[in-house]
């Protein structure tokens, strides 16, 4: 007799998705395996894995006991990737957004703060490594800062970003390109910015090495993560253009294994991890740390509301946005019922008093899927299995 598991759900299809779009990841897509945690070389262990129904199409999300390091075992390959960022429709959502039109303010992603605030010399080669529409670069620029450039592995990023900041702006590979920025600082010192890139590229550690090999001793390296503790956990399971969720743990064991320390995290607010990094004069030792599997577990089961009893019939699979929280809420027959009471609930959640994070990220609203219980013959005790009712779709903007 088969039986309804706590850990785990089918994804029958999108309800409101607001603003995110799907992709199909089948047998047709190649994939390759990341067995090992990028920051530290343990194998992972598995944490989730999605299944198709209609084609077996399996994909692991795996998790690291040694520095809690969260991101996808089976991702498409790199080559794959390439081609979808290079499409320019994976976030045409962004091509006129508000600073490359100039409406409103700019505000200044966190690992900027450090250039804004004086704390790095006027003279330093400033590089933004993942650069986007060059909102920093123009900001450096507007700060003082003369001898800027980017480096954008999306086409059409990598031309507003150099049209709107008025900087050179190479277009591709970050490892390539990087070399090419040591050409151009000469004797200068080089300070790297980076935000929001680290958890999109295939290889971490190839970034941080080839910056590693054109930095000097001192040098900075400031650095943005999501934070694998308050990201939002359904997207971290869905949302393939996060191939990887660091820790504080994670960063430190990166930047150590290629030669820089974490001096600063002071930057860092509840769902970003800002680290500044500095060039070490030699090795750097790597703590060694064991984690236990159940917090992590523990997050993902409360913010897919499978830490309680399964519900029995299809439900709305909810989140936030922007913050990790989410829920199950019965979907009713009548399509009306179903739709007011849905509209309400939103409401009421964008409304919410309290908590640790800020109205303003709260009142960004929802996004749900339709699902179902699980049911199997048998089922892992450890880890969560999401079947989909056709073939497996990720988000992505």
């Amino acid at each position: 007799m088969s039986k309804t598991l706590s850990r785990g759900f089918v994804i029958d299809k999108p309800l409101n998705l607001a603003g995110f779009r799907t992709v199909v990841m089948d047998r047709d897509v190649p994939y390759e395996i990341q067995a090992v945690c990028p920051a530290d070389g343990a194998r992972l262990r598995v944490l989730a894995t999605l299944r198709g129904r209609a084609d077996g199409c399996t994909i692991r999300i795996g998790w690291c006991s040694a520095c809690n390091y969260v991101g996808y075992i089976d991702r498409p390959a790199q080559a794959w990737v390439d081609r979808f960022y290079a499409s320019g429709t994976w976030d045409v959502a962004r091509t006129g957004h508000r600073g490359l039109l100039g409406k409103g303010e700019i505000e200044p992603n966190p690992a900027l703060r450090i250039f804004l605030d004086s704390e790095v010399p006027k003279d330093t080669f400033v590089c933004d490594v993942g650069c986007g529409y060059g909102e920093s670069l123009r900001l450096l620029k507007d700060a003082g800062y003369r001898s800027l450039a980017g480096i954008e592995a999306s086409p059409h990023r990598a031309s507003h970003a150099a049209t709107y900041a008025d900087v050179p702006v190479y277009g591709g590979g970050f490892e390539h390109f990087l070399q090419k920025i040591r050409t151009d600082a000469g004797d200068k010192s080089i300070a790297l910015l980076s935000n929001h890139v680290l958890e999109h590229i295939q290889n971490p550690g190839s970034l941080i090495d080839a910056a590693s090999k054109i930095q000097k001793p001192g040098d900075l390296f400031a650095l943005s993560v999501p934070d694998v503790w308050h990201e939002v956990s359904l997207l971290q399971l869905l949302f393939f253009p996060h191939l990887h969720s660091f820790s504080i743990d994670s960063l430190s064991l990166l930047f150590a294994r290629h030669g820089y320390t974490i001096v600063s995290r002071d930057l860092s607010d509840p769902r970003m991890l800002t680290v500044i990094a500095k060039k070490a004069d030699g090795r750097v030792p790597l703590g060694q740390k064991e984690f236990a599997f159940l917090p992590m577990q523990n997050k993902f089961l409360r913010a897919l509301g499978l830490s309680g009893k399964q519900r029995k019939g299809p439900f709305r699979l909810w989140w936030y946005k922007k913050v990790d929280g989410g829920g199950q809420d019965p979907i009713f027959a009548s399509r009306t019922v179903d739709l007011f009471l849905a509209r309400v609930l939103e409401r009421l959640r964008r409304r919410v008093p309290g908590g640790r994070f800020p109205w303003k990220w709260r009142s960004s609203g929802t996004q749900s899927l339709m699902a179902s219980p699980l049911t199997e013959q048998s089922g892992s005790e450890d880890s969560l299995l999401i079947e989909f009712a056709e073939k497996i779709f990720l988000l992505y903007k």
